[in-house]
């Protein structure tokens, strides 16, 4: 019976292990390039709100300068955690898929593209956007919308004396009449 209890208790303590290395792998994967970033933009956050409880003054300048410190250090852990991608390690696509990236503005996916989770992507049809998927897939790009043919007709009628300043008012208005229509076509 003894045997049989040692057994179990060295089964369990195996299955525990295995448990907590696969947690811990877990928490590896959903801490990401970011977190440590984060972590200290936070405590500096916090650090700078309390000296200004304590000394009873907080400007809008001192919000913007412990808002501007705390995404720089958002943005250095992301860098940091990026550079082993860079070289070819960590699942990214290495040092030319990174060069294109930069060169290209990236990594952006506002013409389309696929996508690796947990990794942020500029997309966006009314401006960039940020777009971390939680699965690995494709972006597939809208087709612009298709626009028909704009025309404008202008006919003008002046009399045969009209001098240099009539016709100079009426181009004008011709001219803010096109610009209009032209506008109405491109909403």
């Amino acid at each position: 019976m003894d045997g049989d209890l040692e057994d179990l208790v060295i089964r369990v303590r195996a299955d525990t292990s295995g448990f907590l290395a696969g947690v811990a792998g877990m928490r590896r994967e959903l801490d990401g390039p970011l977190a440590s970033g984060v972590e200290r933009a936070g405590g500096s956050i916090e650090r700078s709100l309390s000296r200004a409880v304590a000394s009873g003054r907080l400007g809008f300048e001192d919000l913007r300068r412990v808002a501007l410190r705390s995404l720089s250090d958002i943005a250095e852990g992301a860098l940091r955690s990026d550079f082993a991608g860079l070289l070819g390690g960590g699942g990214g696509a290495g040092l030319l898929g990174q060069l294109g990236s930069l060169l290209g503005g990236a990594p952006g996916r506002a013409t389309g593209g696929p996508v690796t989770a947990g990794r942020a992507y500029r997309v966006g049809e009314r401006g960039p956007e940020l777009f971390v998927p939680q699965a690995a897939g494709r972006i597939e790009a809208g087709a612009p919308a298709a626009r028909g043919p704009v025309q404008v007709t202008v006919n003008v009628a002046a009399p045969p004396d009209a001098g240099p300043a009539v016709m100079a008012q009426t181009g004008a208005q011709v001219a803010r009449a096109v610009r209009r229509a032209l506008m109405r076509a491109e909403a």
